[in-house]
C-alpha cells in the first residue's frame, strides 16, 4: 500500500474514484460539525438512516471509542464511492460534555477503518484530518498519528486489498512537513528509552519516507538536512 502523492482537494464535493471515505464521528453519531456534518450532508438521508439503524441495533448504547463501522455511501455512490466508514475517536457524555480524542482512540479508529475497508475489498480509501478541532487534538498530532498508523497497518497487512490512501484536510506542500520533523524528534527521544528500539526505527522510516515525498512535490528542498540525519541514523542501526 502506498500514500497517495496527489493530495485530494479539501472540497469533498469534487471527490471521485475513491472506494471508501472515512468520516470522523462521535460516539452518539451526532453530525454537528466538521467532517461528520459535511459527509452527512453529501451522503444524504440513506446514510443518516443507516446511522440511526446502527444505534438502534445497539439499543442506543454509544459507540465505543477507537472503533469503526462500515456504512452505505448514500448519495456519494454517484461519485463512485462504495462505502462510508464511521471512525469514532471522540464522543460526548450523557451530560453533553466532550470526551476528547486521544492517541489510543484516534489510532484505534484509523486502524479499524482500514480493516473495515480492506475486508470489504476496497482498493482505495480517503482519510480526513480528524479530531483536530472539537476532538481536542492539535493538527500536527492528528496528522502524525494518522500517518504512523497507516504505515503500521500496511506493514501488518502486506497482501490486503487496499492499495492507495488519500488525504483530505492536510496541507503537505505548504507547511505539513513540520509534522514529520516532529516525528523525527519523537524518534530521537525514543532512541534513549529501553525496549523502544523497534518503534524508534519505524518512526525514522516514516519520517524519512514522508519528508522525501514532500520534497519531491515542492519546488525546492525544505528537509535536506533532516533527511540526511535520518539516513545516517538508519544506516548506523543497520536499516537501509
Amino acid at each position: 500500500m502506498m500514500i497517495a502523492e496527489d493530495i485530494v482537494s479539501t472540497d469533498l464535493t469534487s471527490l471521485s474514484g475513491v472506494d471508501a471515505v472515512v468520516t470522523s464521528v462521535n460516539n452518539r453519531l451526532r453530525h454537528g460539525s466538521g467532517v461528520a456534518r459535511t459527509v452527512s450532508q453529501l451522503a444524504g438521508p440513506a446514510y443518516d438512516k443507516a446511522c440511526d439503524r446502527l444505534l438502534r441495533a445497539r439499543d442506543q448504547v454509544p459507540l465505543t471509542l477507537g472503533t469503526a463501522h462500515l456504512m452505505t455511501a448514500g448519495n456519494l455512490a454517484s461519485q463512485g464511492v462504495k462505502y462510508i466508514v464511521n471512525a469514532c475517536a471522540m464522543g460526548y457524555t450523557p451530560q453533553k460534555q466532550v470526551i476528547p480524542a486521544t492517541f489510543r482512540t484516534l489510532t484505534g479508529a484509523i486502524m479499524a477503518s482500514l480493516d473495515e475497508a480492506n475486508n470489504a475489498g476496497c482498493e482505495s480509501i480517503l482519510i480526513p484530518l480528524m479530531c483536530a478541532a472539537s476532538g481536542g487534538l492539535s493538527a500536527i498530532d492528528a496528522a502524525k498519528w494518522t500517518v504512523e498508523t497507516i504505515y503500521k497497518w500496511a506493514a501488518y497487512n502486506p497482501g490486503g486489498s487496499l492499495k492507495r490512501v488519500f488525504f483530505n484536510g492536510y496541507d503537505f506542500r505548504a507547511d505539513q512537513h513540520h509534522c514529520y520533523e516532529q516525528v523525527w524528534r519523537d524518534a530521537m527521544d525514543l532512541r534513549m528509552q529501553p525496549r523502544q528500539t523497534k518503534r524508534y526505527l519505524d518512526l525514522l522510516q516514516v519520517a524519512r519516507d514522508e519528508l522525501l515525498r514532500i520534497d519531491y512535490n515542492m519546488p525546492f528542498s525544505v528537509n535536506g538536512t533532516i533527511i540526511s540525519n535520518i539516513n545516517q541514523a538508519l544506516h548506523a542501526s543497520g536499516y537501509s
